[in-house]
């Protein structure tokens, strides 16, 4: 990363209340803006899998939730966790540390949660669940700081991770790509 790193931690704290990630979830899901843009600049959702970092543009997010209780679909792949209601929506549950190839099997514990994306595309605008491990916080980066991984006219259809970072401590954070992430999804499943 160069000299002048433009990459600012929003929330130093670790452990983010449930209570704030709410609050940025319902700021997120109410706006206005695009998910399938990204400006030059803007807010991240930085989290753990297995203990490496990874990014997601708030733009993106529909949501972000405690993991709740649902229904295993025996049939699905076993990336496909199942069905989970929230508030009163069927959502369908992959983990996303078994779509990365980073684990064979889930262990529960409580710093986990559910990252919701809709699917934009979908005329329905299906909502899809994603388990992580922990949420770290938000960050705020410069799309120039991005090291892309991939040519920007080059198919979805390819890795989730199409950019890294560096983060200041020299460690490498991946970006995923919502719009891989659900075509994946949607892969699985047929």
């Amino acid at each position: 990363m160069r000299d002048n790193d433009s990459t600012q931690i929003v929330g130093l704290n670790k452990n983010i209340e449930t209570t704030q990630l709410d609050q940025w979830a319902n700021f997120y899901s109410e706006s206005s803006i695009n998910n399938d843009e990204v400006s030059s600049s803007g807010e991240w959702l930085h989290f753990l899998l297995e203990g490496q970092q990874f990014l997601i543009s708030t733009h993106s997010l529909d949501e972000v939730t405690i993991v709740s209780l649902g229904i295993t679909l025996p049939h699905l792949p076993s990336a496909a966790i199942g069905l989970v209601n929230l508030r009163g929506d069927v959502v369908l549950t992959f983990d996303l540390g078994q779509m990365l190839n980073l684990r064979k099997d889930i262990v529960a514990h409580p710093n986990q949660r559910l990252v919701l994306l809709k699917d934009n595309s979908d005329e329905l605008g299906q909502r899809s669940a994603f388990l992580v491990d922990e949420i770290v916080s938000v960050i705020e980066i410069n799309e120039s700081d991005l090291q892309s991984l991939r040519d920007a006219d080059q198919d979805d259809s390819g890795s989730y991770i199409d950019a890294v970072i560096e983060s200041g401590s020299g460690e490498s954070i991946s970006r995923i790509s919502p719009r891989a992430l659900l075509n994946g999804a949607k892969r699985m499943l047929l």
